[in-house]
């Protein structure tokens, strides 16, 4: 239930319009798209084009599969964890991750972040079922969901190549076995190299800097308080949060058994996989330091958290496992309640916007023209010399930073403002209308402009 409120009521993100983008047309422009526009592979845009058929293009339409997605994912966690512990850590993994803000947040984004999660879920379990045993079905079952979850995010080759080193590693298997299970991931990526090279050229990503530091502090509070967790107070209870948990897992650690400690170890060595490649990149230069990138490694992490803590003979350990779900708990509910923890309200901004005659609208920063535009209809991106006279309306959105600067000499009519957003409205004469385009340019804003 909690994957479900504001599913159709919340606007789509910045990056669902790239995904709307994708399947709005046929099948072919998914394949001329996904490389010009997108930096995962093809197998969530081939499965959302087949759901989008069914269900439409619209918010619920298309987020609905990730909805999907972030219910299996409880079950494939229940089921993986019951393998490689018992059925008290399962119900305690599964919990977590159906409480977690994080991965409600991105059960309800119209992108591969759910799909993905679910597929190393999957590759967990299959991981899980060779340990105990049944080593055919889990070979298939892990080759299979690790080669599609390497074809949904590239971030997924990290857990996935710990979890091959723990395959060849395992007492029992035959490495021919083994080796014939891995191929498969493997001959994946060895495939997608083409994609990832061009995909790489078009949209380098970040580049490493001092800021980056600032944002690792804010991203262990998203997996507590989801991904729009207050920004002012993210480095304090990023330390609280890392604080507690450590206390509590030495504590869980000091009264498990040795088999416990064996597996929980393993489960963390897939979970700190991508974190750590991230963490490399910034030596290198690049930045991939993002909670959707990390948030790959979840599965494994929720259920050494349900094994460790379910385990543990220590009660100050078990009331910390439920400390845990309450504070996600609390955490996801707060999400619910609160506007300023959800997608920006662009369907409202448009429906406030002048419905005739001829205005300039300058969005600030300058990606949000996107989503904009998206519920805007008539509105299409132009150059900033193109602002003429008419009516112009500045508008910003307010959760990471402050109101961009007034235009000067134009004269102001009215604001509005909304939990994530600020609008301005001004009139502007033709003599004017060369302050309005300065105006944009100093403050940082594209136009939109309609007639």
């Amino acid at each position: 239930m909690l994957r479900l409120p504001g599913l159709a009521g919340q606007s789509y993100g910045h990056d669902e319009t790239y995904t709307l983008g994708v399947l709005g047309g046929g099948f072919e422009q998914v394949l001329q798209t996904v490389p010009q526009s997108e930096r995962t592979p093809f197998l969530y845009y081939v499965v959302g084009w087949g759901w989008a058929q069914l269900f439409g293009t619209g918010e619920a339409g298309l987020r609905s599969l990730s909805v999907l997605c972030g219910v299996v994912t409880i079950l494939a966690v229940y089921a993986a964890a019951t393998r490689l512990f018992d059925r008290p850590a399962a119900l305690l993994a599964g919990a977590l991750v159906a409480v977690n803000p994080l991965l409600i947040w991105y059960s309800q984004e119209a992108r591969a972040y759910a799909l993905v999660i679910l597929l190393l879920a999957l590759s967990l379990l299959g991981l899980a079922l060779i340990r105990s045993g049944r080593r055919g079905s889990g070979s298939a079952l892990w080759a299979i969901s690790a080669a599609l979850a390497i074809a949904t995010h590239y971030f997924a080759f990290f857990p996935v190549a710990v979890e091959a080193i723990l395959l060849l590693r395992s007492a029992g298997v035959s490495k021919g076995k083994v080796v014939a299970a891995i191929a498969l991931p493997l001959a994946t990526l060895v495939a997608l190299v083409p994609l990832l090279v061009g995909q790489a050229s078009r949209h380098p990503g970040d580049v490493a800097s001092p800021a980056t530091l600032l944002k690792l502090g804010g991203i262990p509070k998203q997996f507590i308080l989801g991904e729009w967790a207050p920004a002012n107070s993210g480095a304090a209870i990023s330390i609280l949060l890392l604080g507690g948990l450590a206390s509590i897992f030495w504590l869980a650690w000091r009264s498990s058994e040795t088999a416990t400690r064996s597996t929980v170890l393993a489960c963390a060595a897939i979970a700190l996989a991508a974190p750590l490649a991230a963490l490399a990149g910034l030596v290198l230069g690049f930045d991939y330091l993002v909670a959707r990138n990390l948030a790959v490694g979840a599965p494994a992490a929720l259920a050494a958290l349900g094994g460790l803590l379910s385990g543990a003979r220590s009660g100050i350990a078990r009331a910390g496992a439920v400390g845990l779900l309450v504070a996600c708990l609390a955490g996801s509910l707060w999400a619910i309640a609160d506007p300023r923890m959800q997608r920006d309200d662009w369907r409202a901004i448009a429906g406030v916007l002048p419905s005739s005659g001829c205005h300039a609208v300058l969005v600030y920063p300058i990606k949000d023209a996107r989503p904009l535009a998206a519920y805007a209809s008539g509105l299409s991106i132009v150059a900033v010399e193109q602002a003429g006279a008419g009516e112009v309306v500045q508008i910003w959105t307010t959760r990471e930073r402050p109101a961009p600067p007034r235009l000067e000499g134009l004269e102001p009519i009215s604001e509005r403002s909304g939990p994530t957003y600020g609008l301005r409205f001004y009139r502007v004469a033709d003599d004017l209308a060369d302050r309005a385009r300065d105006g944009a340019r100093t403050s940082g804003t594209t136009p939109l402009y309609e007639c």
